[in-house]
């Protein structure tokens, strides 16, 4: 992903667990693409 612009970026645990600190993190940091498990995505969209 850097070769090409793209930077990775890796959340606190708290951050991660917690799917409206991820949503607010993800919308601060505008990123782009997402990779989690199933049930956090479902938590992101409820």
């Amino acid at each position: 992903a850097p070769l090409f612009g793209a930077r990775v970026d890796i959340v606190p645990n708290d951050i991660a667990r917690d799917p409206q600190a991820l949503l607010a993190h993800v919308q601060a940091q505008r990123i782009s693409v997402l990779e989690s498990v199933p049930s956090l995505i479902t938590g992101l969209l409820a």
